[in-house]
């Protein structure tokens, strides 16, 4: 009976797994006239989704290596409004039309390659207002010393036509002369651009 319960001496031997990864395609998807909502009312926290049109074609989604790739993305009649009432913070976007073409996303370097964007009638504005400071006795403010890894977006052909940018900090007040970043109304915005980088260390 006792050597039933004895361990061997030799450790047992687990093959590798020399199965391909597992990947999906899907094909052409597109979906019309969805609405999303998500509300948190302990978080104060509302976020709402309107789309119009969603056409694209995906070509692969491999979960396992994080990677992902689409055709062509077109998107018509886009509107998002996010309000976060606890950093009292609201921003609302207006798009009439996107084009867009991507490269393979790899989530797990957090790597965006973009092709070309463009985007026309976009409405865009951003509203932060005062927020209410509660002080504590006794209390101690620790820094986060933790690096949050990030992301980054490369984009060879940005095309940004009939824009509209609001932005607005209530915490600034309104600057009688000169130029004021923290309340900016640009309105009819042309941009081109190329090469975009976005990263930890390149802008």
């Amino acid at each position: 009976i006792a050597k039933a319960f004895e361990s061997s001496s030799e450790k047992t031997k687990i093959p590798k797994d020399s199965s391909a990864p597992m990947i999906f395609q899907m094909g052409a998807v597109q979906l019309k006239n969805i609405q999303f909502r998500f509300k948190d009312q302990l978080a104060g926290i509302d976020t709402r989704v309107s789309l119009g049109l969603l056409k694209t074609n995906i070509q692969k989604i491999a979960p396992e290596t994080s990677k992902y790739a689409t055709g062509p993305v077109l998107l018509n009649q886009v509107l998002v409004s996010f309000i976060d009432s606890s950093a009292a913070l609201s921003s609302n976007v207006k798009v009439q039309e996107m084009k867009l073409q991507v490269g393979e996303l790899d989530l797990g370097h957090l790597l965006i390659p973009i092709n070309q964007l463009k985007l026309d009638g976009a409405n865009i504005a951003v509203k932060i207002g005062k927020q209410t400071k509660i002080k504590q006795a006794n209390q101690v403010n620790k820094l986060d010393t933790t690096k949050s890894p990030f992301w980054q977006v490369l984009a060879n052909n940005i095309d940004l036509t009939n824009a509209n940018i609001q932005f607005d900090d209530e915490e600034h007040p309104i600057q009688k002369s000169g130029l004021d970043y923290f309340h900016i109304n640009v309105k009819d915005l042309l941009l081109h651009a190329d090469s975009v980088d976005f990263s930890e260390n390149n802008y």
